[in-house]
């Protein structure tokens, strides 16, 4: 059987009518378009049946583009009541950020290639929801060109939770694993530092001691004299070690408070400074303005104390130390300058970090790697900073600000 298209036309010849009949055979096109119509039939089926979402969008021979159907699954998981929806309606349930690549799909649909992505649609309520689509060009070789865009997928909500959940997890143990390892680090120096550190002035004060009792008697005045200034001066530095260890721990529980009490910084500075015993022949200049602040002296004593050990520890024997003391609008600016090698750009804020010692420090340098962290704590406390620049003419300004509790926050440049 054939299928014909008929056509007819009406001639006129010397005065007479005549019809003239044509017909053409067009099996093959109808059988293209029958074709193309069970096709697009068993697609739909298949994709309602396979998919969660599915719905068709028709290509007008102007490439224009109108939604033809959506499953119910589709209004189902969004929440939507059925009714007949446009493109423009249809893209608005994309998450906003997943527009591009779902229009860049339909463009490759279009074109006659399959497109798969995953994205998000977003109901009334606002709730998200994560779906895979394949994105699938049907096309007309009568008329060469796609006539229809089908889209089918799958909600994988559920899945991409699981992957959200196991992500986060998974950085949470990172970040466990790395707070055990920075713990194990801190541990190893501290007890490294401990080693070395507690050990020294601990063995000299034992020798001190037992060759005192061993043949104290024997021994000239000035010798028992100076053994005993090696027994006091070891002990101050096991006692500063100790009180630093303790006040670190006092600080990480939350349990050291301020006692604050109006003084005299300027006075309180060079008073420090006099009396600091481990200076040698070390020179060291004061510039200390007068002023009255609301401080905690000890904790500002050992502000002070901690930041000339460093400058000692840190730069060339003999060197010159100068302190600084001044007044600025938020309160009280101490100063430290050094003339050592200077510290690092890369390592300016970790050094104020527990347990840490600059590249420079001595193989047996005094301190366990925790003076500097006490003075940014206590700046702290005292609602201001620590920092460290670099010194003009080379070397390092250690710089702490005391802020009054009236004053405005200092701008660190």
């Amino acid at each position: 059987m054939l299928d014909v298209e008929v056509t007819s036309h009406l001639l006129q010849f010397s005065g007479r009518r005549a019809s003239l009949v044509l017909a053409r055979d067009i099996t093959e096109r109808k059988q293209a378009e029958g074709a193309l119509q069970a096709s697009e039939e068993r697609y739909r089926a298949l994709t309602e049946l396979a998919s969660d979402l599915a719905y068709a969008i028709k290509v007008g021979d102007d490439q224009s583009l109108e939604v033809e159907w959506i499953s119910d699954a589709y209004y189902q998981r969004l929440g939507i009541s059925a009714y007949r929806v446009d493109l423009p309606s249809l893209l608005a349930l994309i998450h906003l950020e997943d527009r591009p690549s779902v229009e860049a799909a339909l463009d490759r649909a279009l074109a006659g290639e399959g497109a798969s992505l995953e994205f998000r649609l977003v109901g009334p309520t606002g709730e998200e929801r994560w779906v895979s689509f394949v994105y699938r060009g049907a096309l007309d070789e009568t008329l060469g060109r796609v006539v229809r865009i089908y889209g089918a997928g799958r909600d994988i909500t559920q899945r991409k939770r699981a992957e959200r959940d196991l992500r986060l997890a998974l950085e949470k143990e990172r970040e466990a694993a790395e707070r055990l390892r920075a713990l194990d680090e801190m541990k190893n120096s501290f007890l490294n530092a401990v080693s070395h550190e507690l050990r020294t002035p601990l063995a000299a004060v034992l020798g001190s001691a037992l060759t005192l009792e061993r043949i104290g008697l024997d021994l000239g005045a000035a010798d028992q004299q100076d053994m005993l200034r090696a027994i006091t001066a070891n002990g101050k530095k096991l006692q500063r070690m100790l009180t630093d260890l303790l006040d670190l721990d006092r600080l990480t529980r939350g349990v050291l408070k301020l006692h604050l009490a109006q003084t005299e910084l300027g006075s309180l500075v060079r008073g420090v400074v006099r009396d600091t015993d481990f200076l040698g022949d070390r020179p060291i200049e004061v510039q200390a303005d007068s002023m009255v602040l609301p401080v905690d002296a000890p904790k500002v004593e050992r502000i002070v104390e901690n930041l000339v050990a460093n400058a000692l520890k840190y730069s060339p024997s003999g060197s010159p130390i100068r302190v600084v003391v001044h007044r600025v609008p938020e309160g009280a600016l101490i100063s430290v300058e050094d003339q050592g090698p200077g510290v690092p750009e890369e390592l300016r804020q970790t050094i104020f970090e527990p347990f840490r010692q600059g590249p420079s420090a001595p193989l047996h340098s005094p301190g366990v790697g925790i003076g500097l962290s006490l003075v940014a704590r206590f700046a702290e406390l005292h609602g201001g900073s620590a920092w460290v620049e670099e010194r003009e003419g080379g070397g390092s300004a250690f710089r702490v600000l005391l802020r009054e509790p009236s004053a405005p926050r200092y701008e660190q440049d």
